[in-house]
């Protein structure tokens, strides 16, 4: 046993604490459930690595899957714009910069709402698609911004964001059950 397990040992001598729990639980009943729940939603994030996402305009051709970036790849992202002056460019940049980097793959939706991956596909590629006069060696960044548009891309962006913060998009209707909001 070890010296500080041996001054644990000694400051714990006298005390019960054999009802502790069961007292937390008749105190706070919400608590074993609040924790259960807790737990799951630790699973959900823990799991969730990638999410397909709509992307606006193009819901009924195609969906993204994107995954999460380590804090490390945002602050390198917001670091690689941050001499543009503009807010709006820069904002707009970011925003691009981090779908892009967050991009895993393009599903294609199939008439009947079902989805299949399209393996090797590009922003590039998609943006050539789009506009045949776009050959592929365009920037990932324009291509991305030509295709979806930067009030789209703004909304795609906001879902990724709320994905990133509540483990998933459903996320947010469970907490707004949870937590009303107070007027």
């Amino acid at each position: 046993m070890s010296k500080s397990d041996a001054i644990i040992e000694d400051l714990s001598v006298g005390i019960d604490t054999s009802g502790l729990e069961a007292h937390l639980e008749e105190s706070t009943p919400a608590l074993g459930s609040l924790a259960a729940r807790i737990a799951e939603r630790r699973r959900e994030i823990d799991n969730a690595t990638t999410e397909l996402f709509d992307v606006p305009k193009y819901a009924d051709v195609f969906r993204l899957e994107l995954r999460r970036l380590p804090l490390k790849r945002l602050v390198a992202i917001a670091q690689s714009v941050e001499r543009i002056h503009d807010d709006a460019l820069r904002a707009l940049y970011s925003m691009a910069d981090t779908i892009l980097a967050a991009t895993v793959a393009f599903h294609e939706v199939r008439d009947d709402g079902s989805t299949r991956p399209a393996p090797g596909l590009t922003w590039q590629q998609l943006a050539h698609a789009y506009d045949p006069n776009l050959d592929e060696s365009v920037q990932p960044r324009v291509a991305l911004l030509r295709i979806i548009g930067d009030a789209e891309l703004t909304l795609l962006f906001q879902d990724y964001q709320t994905w990133l913060r509540n483990g998933s998009p459903r996320a947010e209707k469970e907490l707004e059950r949870d937590f009303p909001r107070t007027p």
